[in-house]
């Protein structure tokens, strides 16, 4: 039944309440003491508000970065992570492996607030929203533990001084900025329209870009070379047959050839004006697990091609293509300019091996007897027509 409740808010609210006529009487009693849902709800956004200021005033939070709605979803994670930060004890530390011992001997509490101040100084510098909504179900303890210099073990039990480590890091950090950045070479662009400059670097066995706005014609350059968005640059990672200098002197082309400037280490700057690089194909097809992977940048221009192909199947993000359809997946890639790498040549030079392996047999198929014919009865092609029958009486 319905009824409807003065709230201690003072706001009439109606509410479905169902049982007997005591627990209901019970209910209502209890609900005009409470505030009713609508009060709640505004209650809770205005704490959570007072929470999002008090941690950005209290760690000088810069301003996010992305639509409305994805800030204001982000700014609440991100002050919820922060207040789950500050109750977390030294025992976060465990969550890199060796770092307890490697503290072992000194002041624990110490040690460990002198590493939360450097993890939490490089988490909250991020400004992008999506990484905070990514990272929301991430454990406080797990995202400063991500933070940390990937040998602060090591580092930690050369010095044995939490401090000192992180100093020496920060160092040696801005001093290979430093020389990086008297390496890179500046190449504009002639059809550029302002001063902007695209950064490519390359660490690891990753191509980074980074430009300092966003731009639709950018993120559309970079999404076609098969650059992904990490929350804070572009990124890309060198597929096993590639190189790394070739993946980023094409992103480097690609780019000048769309008028952005481009800053790169020299040689890559060279290759990107040149051109004198081996050709990146971000269209390609691989092989695991016996089976052919399908995979192109991003759209779904080959779409309605890739899954009329036999037994293909879109498994999130790519298409997949059993190997006995080895020729047709051939077909494809040459139609729609896919190249095959050496896993994909690997599968089909198997398959084909294994086709021109096998014995080939004919088998003729013997004439079934009619099942109930009668042998005495004259087959009809042998019979003699009627008529002549007649004539011969």
């Amino acid at each position: 039944m319905r009824y409807d409740v003065v709230n201690a808010c003072g706001c009439t609210y109606e509410y479905r309440l169902v049982g007997n006529s005591k627990g209901r009487r019970q209910k209502i009693e209890w609900l005009e003491t409470q505030d009713c849902p609508d009060c709640r709800k505004a209650e809770r956004e205005k704490e959570a508000k007072q929470r999002v200021k008090e941690a950005e005033t209290d760690c000088e939070m810069p301003k996010l970065q992305g639509s409305d709605k994805q800030i204001e979803w982000a700014a609440r994670i991100r002050a919820g992570i922060y207040l789950s930060i500050q109750s977390l004890s030294p025992e976060w530390c465990q969550r890199v492996p060796g770092l307890m011992a490697a503290i072992d001997g000194a002041d624990l509490e110490k040690s460990s607030d002198a590493l939360k101040l450097h993890a939490i100084d490089k988490l909250f510098s991020r400004k992008s929203a999506r990484f905070w909504i990514d990272h929301r179900a991430f454990e406080a303890s797990k995202l400063l533990a991500a933070q940390l210099p990937t040998d602060i073990v090591a580092r930690l039990q050369k010095t044995g001084d939490p401090m000192r480590a992180l100093t020496d890091y920060e160092e040696e950090k801005a001093d290979n900025a430093a020389a990086a950045a008297a390496a890179m070479t500046l190449v504009k662009s002639e059809d550029a329209d302002d001063d902007l400059i695209a950064v490519i670097t390359i660490s690891g066995n990753t191509v980074c870009v980074a430009y300092p706005q966003k731009c639709e014609v950018f993120a559309d350059v970079v999404k076609l070379a098969g650059f992904r968005w990490s929350g804070s640059r572009w990124q890309r990672i060198r597929r096993e047959w590639e190189t790394i200098d070739n993946v980023a002197a094409h992103i480097g082309r690609r780019l000048l050839a769309k008028g952005f400037h481009i800053q790169a280490l020299d040689d890559i700057a060279q290759k990107a004006v040149s051109g004198e690089f081996e050709a990146i194909n971000n269209r390609y097809v691989t092989a695991r697990d016996k089976t052919f992977i399908l995979n192109w940048p991003y759209g779904k221009q080959f779409s309605r091609e890739a899954s009329q192909l036999p037994g293909a199947r879109w498994i999130s993000p790519e298409y997949t293509v059993p190997a006995a359809a080895f020729r047709e997946v051939q077909d494809f890639a040459e139609i729609n300019r896919f190249l095959l790498t050496p896993s994909a040549l690997a599968l089909i030079a198997e398959r084909t091996a294994m086709l021109d392996a096998a014995a080939s047999v004919k088998i003729e198929e013997k004439e079934k007897e009619k099942v109930g014919a009668r042998p005495d009865l004259v087959p009809l092609v042998d019979a003699q027509p009627l008529a002549s029958l007649v004539d011969a009486e």
